[in-house]
Order: C-alpha cells, then sequence, then structure tokens
C-alpha cells in the first residue's frame, strides 16, 4: 500500500514539474513579447 502511495506521489510531481515548467516558460515568453498576444487570448477562454 504505502509503494503504491509513493509513485502515486511521485508521478504527481513528474506531472506537477512539467505543468510547471511549460506554465514558466509561456509567461517568460509572453515577458519578452515572443507571443502575439491574439494568439494566446484564446487560451485563457478554452
Amino acid at each position: 500500500m504505502e509503494e503504491r502511495m509513493r509513485s502515486l506521489k511521485s508521478s504527481l510531481d513528474a506531472k506537477r514539474n512539467i505543468l510547471f515548467g511549460m506554465l514558466r516558460k509561456h509567461l517568460v515568453d509572453a515577458c519578452d513579447g515572443k507571443t502575439d498576444k491574439s494568439d494566446h487570448i484564446p487560451d485563457i477562454h478554452a
């Protein structure tokens, strides 16, 4: 049981790290002005 919890937690941590990495990259790109304002407005409403 404990082993299953540990593997579940590690997979959740991995997913969270991937999401944070993507979010951080998106924010950095937006701050640098690389992303066109018009193409990330739909993402917010999606």
